[in-house]
């Protein structure tokens, strides 16, 4: 197994989506980041994240994966044949190792965002200027 050095930064204490789910499944999210490779992917393989970081403990890690991923943490997805996590916004919050290997995962499929569809007219900026005073 790759030796990875991951930081964990106070405000990851007070994180309210994180903070709202019981102490195993924050240890177990903060867990997936030494899993994860340098994009914050990893095998989506409850039983084995369990033997590495819980081996002695009575823990159901699909149910924690499920909670991570309600509070919009992870997202688990499925993509050639393989099913995986991709911890959000792992890349915001972690810089790895610049020799640490580049992923072998395949990306999560990018979510179109919402907003203003191509036929809808731009909301002008400078409104404000306009508006009476």
């Amino acid at each position: 197994m790759a030796h990875r050095v991951r930081l964990l930064h106070p405000t990851f204490f007070t994180n309210e989506e994180l903070v709202r789910l019981p102490p195993l499944y924050r240890l177990l999210f903060a867990g997936l980041w030494t899993l994860a490779d340098r994009q914050g992917r990893l095998e989506d393989r409850p039983a084995r994240i369990k033997l590495q970081l819980f081996p002695l403990d009575d823990m159901d890690v699909d149910a924690g994966l499920t909670a991570l991923e309600a509070a919009k943490l992870i997202s688990r997805y499925g993509k050639n044949g393989h099913k995986c996590i991709h911890v959000i916004n792992f890349t915001a919050h972690q810089r790895p190792h610049p020799r640490e290997a580049e992923s072998t995962l395949p990306p999560p499929t990018s979510r179109r965002r919402r907003g203003r569809s191509k036929d809808q007219p731009r909301a002008r900026l400078d409104s404000a200027k306009d508006a009476p005073r």
